[in-house]
């Protein structure tokens, strides 16, 4: 993400996209993350919210935020740790 972020499009990759899924992993004793990303909407007021490796409790905190401010969980999944803990992923977005 950072090389998108600062190579692709003079640095404005993210400018017209949104996040739709985030996927994480332990692999080789390093965390891994892989997105998908889409154009945003030309048209219209737009919000993105999307964080990776929350633990439960966050992620159950962060629902009900997004929850109350109109915002449909479009995305989740998450990933165990060898030491059992899970770390989950997540993409709420909100148009009107």
């Amino acid at each position: 993400m950072t090389d998108l972020k600062h190579e692709e499009n003079g640095g404005k990759f993210w400018k017209h996209r949104w996040i739709t899924k985030v996927d994480g992993r332990y692999k080789d004793g390093k965390k891994e993350y892989k997105i998908e990303c889409e154009p945003a909407p030309s048209c219209g007021k737009y919000l993105l919210h999307w964080w990776r490796g929350m633990s439960e409790e966050t992620f159950e905190m962060r629902k009900k935020e997004c929850k109350k401010k109109g915002m449909d969980m479009t995305h989740k999944q998450y990933c165990t740790l060898p030491c059992g803990e899970k770390k989950f992923q997540a993409v709420w977005l909100y148009q009107d």
